[in-house]
């Protein structure tokens, strides 16, 4: 078992709700709603899109948001919201990325020796491009979940469990 990414789309005023701190996400109960599981390619998919661990920049740092700024207090993790122009400036900016333009971007060594998770062991055999593809996948997944959210006119929050 891991530490698995997902997100749940959301009302505006839930969102609003949630930053004014007037409701906890648990009181929304987001495991009971329409969802995106991403697997665990969350802190790569991070790593890749913003060179760091932590401290990306948006609007590509909004892809997987884990700013602290946007941090509420759910389960062991946390949750971290996005609002509507949050997800519509990220949208922007991987809308029309391209598989040559994430692979640009991607370096699996780098994320080994940076500890990425869930990387282990090295490049030989394949396992980079095989891993490449695993991402590419879930990037894909996530590209049509914002599009989608961005059409209902919500926000998300994005928790690990």
């Amino acid at each position: 078992m891991g530490m698995i990414g997902y997100y749940t789309a959301l009302p505006e005023e839930e969102i609003q709700q949630l930053v004014s701190r007037t409701k906890m996400l648990e009181d929304l109960d987001p495991y009971n709603r329409e969802y995106l599981d991403i697997d665990k390619s969350w802190q790569a998919l991070y790593y890749m899109l913003s060179g760091d661990i932590s401290d990306g920049e948006p609007p590509l740092s909004y892809v997987i948001p884990m700013d602290q700024d946007n941090l509420l207090e759910f389960g062991e993790f946390g949750a971290f919201y996005l609002t509507p122009p949050q997800i519509r400036e990220a949208y922007q900016a991987i809308e029309a990325m391209t598989r040559d333009e994430l692979l640009a971007k991607y370096n699996y060594n780098e994320m080994l020796e940076e500890a990425i998770y869930p990387l282990y062991g090295d490049a030989e055999d394949g396992e980079a491009e095989q891993f490449f593809d695993y991402l590419y996948s879930y990037f894909n997944d996530i590209r049509k979940y914002y599009s989608k959210t961005i059409v209902e006119g919500k926000g998300l929050v994005f928790y690990i469990s």
